[in-house]
């Protein structure tokens, strides 16, 4: 039975340690780090072996956690900007334009969808959401027809291309009309990407 016991703590203690290396490495932090500092020896150069072995969309998901963990959304964009390429640093001021949006911020959702576009000129989900805040909620009838136009350009065989070409044309009716805002029950159908 003693013999037992000790089999069953010992595999406890492995899985132990193993949830603690992975736990290690979904905190962003090389085991060796975590070695050397908890040794008190000053590390040479700390190399992360984990993060060159891993795919892009991997570092991606690693630095949007680092992003989580930093306190300011500046600091932690400019992170990115080394580590990723065109379209995935585009992600997240388009992702943070999501969360501003959802939470009707609209002024500020535009800067990062913006700041999204002059990263990555071709990202079509921005200029449609552009297209949706100046048609829907900052009403500007040419803003609305230039973001629903560029989104056009870039998604040509789009399943919405009809939808958004029909809302272009209501926009335009409007501006000929005066109307700067589009009626509530028509926006409600407005979803951003």
């Amino acid at each position: 039975m003693g013999d037992f016991i000790k089999l069953i703590r010992q595999i406890f203690l492995v899985r132990l340690a193993i949830l603690v290396c992975l736990w290690l490495l979904l905190r962003g932090e090389s085991y060796m780090a975590v070695a050397q500092e908890s040794s008190k020896v000053a590390p040479e150069k700390e190399i992360d072996y984990f993060q060159i072995k891993k795919s892009p969309q991997q570092r991606v998901d690693d630095s949007y956690e680092q992003f989580k963990r930093q306190s300011t959304v500046d600091g932690a964009l400019t992170n990115w900007e080394d580590r990723v390429g065109k379209k995935a640093k585009a992600k997240p001021y388009y992702n943070i334009g999501n969360i501003l949006f959802e939470e009707g911020r609209y002024k500020e959702a535009v800067e990062y969808y913006k700041k999204a576009i002059s990263i990555d000129p071709e990202d079509k989900e921005s200029y449609y959401n552009l297209g949706v805040i100046y048609d829907c909620f900052l009403p500007d009838n040419k803003k609305a027809v230039y973001y629903f136009s560029q989104y056009l350009k870039l998604a040509i065989d789009a399943t919405d291309a009809s939808y958004v070409r029909n809302r272009i044309s209501q926009i335009r009716i409007r501006s000929k009309l005066g109307i700067s805002k589009t009626i509530r029950s028509i926006s409600d159908g407005a979803d951003k990407r």
